[in-house]
Formats: C-alpha cells, sequence, structure tokens
C-alpha cells in the first residue's frame, strides 16, 4: 500500500471503504482540549496527514490519561475536534 510503518497504531477499513488510522497515546496529565491535543502532538498529526493524502482516510489520536480515562480526537485538514468514543462530537 505504500504507507510508512509509523503511519499509525492501529489502521483499519470503515464502512464504504474509508480507511482509519490511530495513534495511540499516553498522558499523565489532566484532560487535553483539542487545541492543547493539536499542539503536543503537532508532528504526528502532520506525519499522519502526510502519509495519507490521497486516500479517503480518517485520522484519530486517542490519549490515555493516568486512572483509566481515554479521549479521542479526531483529525480533519487543520482542525483537531475531540469525538466520544462512538465518533460523535
Amino acid at each position: 500500500m505504500g504507507i510508512p510503518k509509523t503511519f499509525c497504531d492501529i489502521v483499519g477499513i470503515l464502512p464504504g471503504g474509508i480507511m482509519i488510522g490511530v495513534r495511540l497515546k499516553r498522558s499523565v496529565s489532566s484532560a487535553f482540549t483539542a487545541e492543547q491535543a493539536r499542539r503536543l502532538f503537532f508532528s504526528e498529526i502532520a506525519m499522519m496527514k502526510f502519509s495519507c493524502p490521497d486516500r479517503p482516510c480518517r485520522l484519530e489520536i486517542w490519549i490515555a490519561s493516568t486512572g483509566g480515562r481515554w479521549q479521542f480526537f479526531e483529525i480533519a485538514g487543520n482542525d483537531v475536534r475531540e469525538v466520544h468514543y462512538a465518533g460523535r462530537p
């Protein structure tokens, strides 16, 4: 497929043939805002977007914090937004 190994930690195919790529991150700090996630993980986001420019692709970053809390962020263009586990904002 021509995708670098470091593209994502999880890669799958959604209904309709859309590829999904997920990077898993760990944090010891409290919850992140979407803007904080965009700034802190800027290089990972840039690399993910660079790796699939010509394919229909959904990109996400999942962050596990201490205490078992997860946050999910969708990367769309230059925007990063938090989504719930079911893919809803």
